[in-house]
């Protein structure tokens, strides 16, 4: 039986949330640091760069600014830095 199904109409104890929110940031974060994001990130950051629209270069220029201050931030948090140098 899937362990899911077994659970189900049972009340979440405070554990069970506390390990289910953190395997879902474990998950996230598993995904925001693999090569496949990067390499989706960056492909349509150069599709956007060699767009003839500047909506889409715009668009591209912020979705990589996002994604990169966003890793730096979820890095300077994860390692317990107070400040780079």
């Amino acid at each position: 039986m899937d362990y899911r199904q077994s659970a189900q109409g049972e009340k979440a104890t405070p554990i069970y949330r506390q390990v289910a929110k953190d395997n879902n940031e474990y998950n996230f974060e598993s995904d925001i640091f693999s090569q496949e994001f990067f390499n989706f990130v960056i492909e349509i950051m150069r599709a956007a760069a060699s767009s003839g629209s500047m909506d889409a270069k715009e668009m591209g220029l912020t979705l990589g600014k996002k994604v990169g201050f966003e890793i730096l931030a979820r890095c300077v948090d994860s390692s317990g830095l107070t400040h780079l140098s």
